[in-house]
Protein backbone atom coordinates (compact mmCIF):
# COMPACT_ATOMS: atom_id res chain seq x y z
CA UNK A 1 0.00 0.00 0.00
CA UNK A 2 1.31 3.48 -0.87
CA UNK A 3 1.75 6.16 1.75
CA UNK A 4 -0.18 9.37 1.22
CA UNK A 5 1.55 12.59 0.26
CA UNK A 6 -0.20 15.70 1.57
CA UNK A 7 0.19 18.79 -0.55
CA UNK A 8 0.01 22.35 0.73
CA UNK A 9 -3.49 22.74 -0.70
CA UNK A 10 -4.73 19.77 1.30
CA UNK A 11 -5.11 17.51 -1.75
CA UNK A 12 -3.74 14.01 -1.14
CA UNK A 13 -1.85 11.93 -3.70
CA UNK A 14 -0.26 8.50 -3.42
CA UNK A 15 3.36 8.04 -4.46
CA UNK A 16 2.32 5.98 -7.49
CA UNK A 17 -0.07 8.70 -8.66
CA UNK A 18 2.68 11.33 -8.33
CA UNK A 19 4.90 9.23 -10.58
CA UNK A 20 2.06 8.74 -13.09
CA UNK A 21 1.50 12.51 -13.17
CA UNK A 22 5.21 13.11 -13.83
CA UNK A 23 5.24 10.48 -16.58
CA UNK A 24 2.13 11.87 -18.27
CA UNK A 25 3.31 15.48 -18.08
CA UNK A 26 6.74 14.79 -19.52
CA UNK A 27 5.46 12.59 -22.35
CA UNK A 28 2.79 15.16 -23.21
CA UNK A 29 5.35 17.97 -23.32
CA UNK A 30 7.69 15.87 -25.45
CA UNK A 31 10.49 16.09 -22.91
CA UNK A 32 11.09 12.33 -22.91
CA UNK A 33 10.17 9.37 -25.05
CA UNK A 34 7.90 6.79 -23.33
CA UNK A 35 10.72 4.23 -23.22
CA UNK A 36 12.68 6.52 -20.88
CA UNK A 37 10.35 5.64 -18.03
CA UNK A 38 11.49 2.01 -18.15
CA UNK A 39 15.14 3.02 -18.03
CA UNK A 40 17.52 2.69 -15.10
CA UNK A 41 17.58 6.48 -14.62
CA UNK A 42 13.84 6.74 -14.10
CA UNK A 43 13.71 3.64 -11.90
CA UNK A 44 16.34 5.24 -9.65
CA UNK A 45 14.26 8.43 -9.56
CA UNK A 46 11.14 6.41 -8.69
CA UNK A 47 12.99 4.71 -5.85
CA UNK A 48 14.18 8.07 -4.51
CA UNK A 49 10.65 9.47 -4.54
CA UNK A 50 9.26 6.47 -2.67
CA UNK A 51 11.99 6.59 0.00
CA UNK A 52 11.98 10.38 0.48
CA UNK A 53 10.82 11.63 3.90
CA UNK A 54 7.39 13.23 3.50
CA UNK A 55 6.10 16.13 5.59
CA UNK A 56 2.70 14.94 6.81
CA UNK A 57 0.51 17.29 8.79
CA UNK A 58 -1.66 14.58 10.30
CA UNK A 59 -2.28 16.22 13.66
CA UNK A 60 0.71 14.74 15.49
CA UNK A 61 3.08 17.64 14.72
CA UNK A 62 4.09 19.67 17.74
CA UNK A 63 2.65 23.15 18.07
CA UNK A 64 3.41 25.85 20.62
CA UNK A 65 0.84 27.83 22.56
CA UNK A 66 0.93 31.59 22.98
CA UNK A 67 2.13 31.17 26.58
CA UNK A 68 4.93 28.77 25.57
CA UNK A 69 6.13 31.16 22.88
CA UNK A 70 6.14 34.11 25.29
CA UNK A 71 8.17 32.10 27.83
CA UNK A 72 10.64 31.01 25.15
CA UNK A 73 11.16 34.54 23.80
CA UNK A 74 11.75 35.94 27.29
CA UNK A 75 14.35 33.27 28.03
CA UNK A 76 16.24 33.05 24.73
CA UNK A 77 15.71 36.59 23.43
CA UNK A 78 15.77 38.84 26.53
CA UNK A 79 16.47 41.87 24.33
CA UNK A 80 13.22 41.35 22.46
CA UNK A 81 10.50 43.76 23.58
CA UNK A 82 7.59 42.51 21.47
CA UNK A 83 4.27 41.62 23.07
CA UNK A 84 2.66 38.50 21.61
CA UNK A 85 -1.05 39.31 21.35
CA UNK A 86 -2.39 36.37 19.37
CA UNK A 87 -1.27 33.04 17.92
CA UNK A 88 -3.66 31.11 15.69
CA UNK A 89 -3.68 28.72 12.76
CA UNK A 90 -0.79 29.95 10.58
CA UNK A 91 -1.31 33.41 12.10
CA UNK A 92 0.24 35.72 14.67
CA UNK A 93 -0.24 39.27 15.90
CA UNK A 94 2.41 41.09 17.89
CA UNK A 95 2.75 44.57 19.32
CA UNK A 96 6.07 46.40 19.12
CA UNK A 97 6.17 49.17 21.76
CA UNK A 98 7.63 52.26 20.11
CA UNK A 99 10.15 54.17 22.21
CA UNK A 100 12.57 57.01 21.54
CA UNK A 101 15.14 54.43 20.38
CA UNK A 102 12.84 53.41 17.50
CA UNK A 103 12.52 56.91 16.05
CA UNK A 104 14.48 58.47 13.22
CA UNK A 105 14.87 62.04 11.94
CA UNK A 106 11.62 63.24 10.40
CA UNK A 107 9.44 62.23 13.32
CA UNK A 108 8.70 58.63 12.36
CA UNK A 109 9.60 55.05 13.22
CA UNK A 110 12.84 53.75 11.72
CA UNK A 111 13.03 51.06 9.06
CA UNK A 112 15.06 48.64 11.21
CA UNK A 113 12.34 48.70 13.89
CA UNK A 114 9.68 47.91 11.28
CA UNK A 115 11.77 45.06 9.89
CA UNK A 116 12.35 43.65 13.37
CA UNK A 117 8.61 43.71 14.09
CA UNK A 118 7.95 41.86 10.82
CA UNK A 119 10.63 39.26 11.57
CA UNK A 120 9.33 38.60 15.08
CA UNK A 121 5.73 38.25 13.85
CA UNK A 122 6.86 35.71 11.25
CA UNK A 123 8.91 33.77 13.81
CA UNK A 124 5.98 33.63 16.24
CA UNK A 125 3.58 32.38 13.55
CA UNK A 126 6.02 29.62 12.60
CA UNK A 127 6.61 28.54 16.21
CA UNK A 128 2.85 28.34 16.61
CA UNK A 129 2.80 25.69 13.86
CA UNK A 130 5.99 23.67 14.40
CA UNK A 131 6.61 24.07 18.13
CA UNK A 132 9.56 25.70 19.89
CA UNK A 133 12.37 25.34 17.35
CA UNK A 134 15.17 27.79 18.23
CA UNK A 135 17.18 27.08 15.08
CA UNK A 136 14.45 28.14 12.66
CA UNK A 137 16.19 31.13 11.07
CA UNK A 138 15.42 33.93 8.63
CA UNK A 139 16.79 33.35 5.13
CA UNK A 140 15.08 36.24 3.35
CA UNK A 141 13.04 39.30 4.30
CA UNK A 142 11.69 41.81 1.78
CA UNK A 143 9.83 44.86 3.03
CA UNK A 144 7.98 47.73 1.39
CA UNK A 145 7.47 50.93 3.37
CA UNK A 146 4.00 52.17 2.45
CA UNK A 147 3.45 55.27 4.57
CA UNK A 148 4.86 57.15 7.54
CA UNK A 149 4.25 55.39 10.89
CA UNK A 150 3.02 57.56 13.76
CA UNK A 151 5.91 58.24 16.18
CA UNK A 152 3.61 58.16 19.21
CA UNK A 153 1.85 54.87 18.38
CA UNK A 154 3.03 51.30 18.92
CA UNK A 155 3.41 49.01 15.92
CA UNK A 156 1.04 46.11 15.30
CA UNK A 157 2.38 43.36 13.03
CA UNK A 158 0.06 40.65 11.69
CA UNK A 159 1.51 37.61 9.96
CA UNK A 160 -0.16 34.89 7.91
CA UNK A 161 1.86 31.93 6.71
CA UNK A 162 1.32 31.36 3.01
CA UNK A 163 3.52 28.26 2.80
CA UNK A 164 4.62 25.81 5.48
CA UNK A 165 6.82 23.03 4.21
CA UNK A 166 9.25 20.54 5.65
CA UNK A 167 12.27 22.81 5.16
CA UNK A 168 10.92 26.32 4.46
CA UNK A 169 8.15 28.57 5.71
CA UNK A 170 6.99 31.74 3.96
CA UNK A 171 4.89 34.42 5.59
CA UNK A 172 3.10 37.62 4.66
CA UNK A 173 3.26 40.44 7.24
CA UNK A 174 1.34 43.72 7.40
CA UNK A 175 2.38 46.35 9.92
CA UNK A 176 0.09 49.08 11.26
CA UNK A 177 0.35 51.98 13.65
CA UNK A 178 -1.89 50.96 16.54
CA UNK A 179 -5.44 52.22 16.04
CA UNK A 180 -5.08 52.65 12.27
CA UNK A 181 -6.42 50.34 9.57
CA UNK A 182 -3.92 51.56 6.97
CA UNK A 183 -0.76 49.47 6.74
CA UNK A 184 2.50 51.36 7.11
CA UNK A 185 4.61 48.48 5.77
CA UNK A 186 4.28 45.10 4.08
CA UNK A 187 6.87 42.33 4.31
CA UNK A 188 7.32 38.85 2.91
CA UNK A 189 9.80 36.61 4.69
CA UNK A 190 11.23 33.11 4.43
CA UNK A 191 12.47 30.94 7.29
CA UNK A 192 14.57 27.79 7.07
CA UNK A 193 13.28 24.99 9.29
CA UNK A 194 16.08 22.74 10.63
CA UNK A 195 16.12 18.98 10.38
CA UNK A 196 14.41 17.21 13.24
CA UNK A 197 17.68 16.27 14.96
CA UNK A 198 18.77 19.92 15.10
CA UNK A 199 15.45 21.40 16.18
CA UNK A 200 16.13 21.49 19.91
CA UNK A 201 19.65 22.91 19.80
CA UNK A 202 19.98 26.43 21.22
CA UNK A 203 20.20 29.23 18.71
CA UNK A 204 18.85 32.55 17.58
CA UNK A 205 16.98 33.89 14.60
Amino acid sequence: MNDVIYTGSGTAYTESSVIRIIVSANVYQGLYEPWFFLSESFLLFKSAVQSRPIYKNTGDISVASKEEIITFLKKDFPQNKCIVQSVGEKFSRIKWPVSHDDLRPGGTVSGPSLMTAADVALYVAILGEIGIVPLAVTTNLNISFLRKPAPDKDLIAECRLIKLGRMLAIGDVFIFSEGSEQAVAHAVGTYAIPAQGQASQPGAS
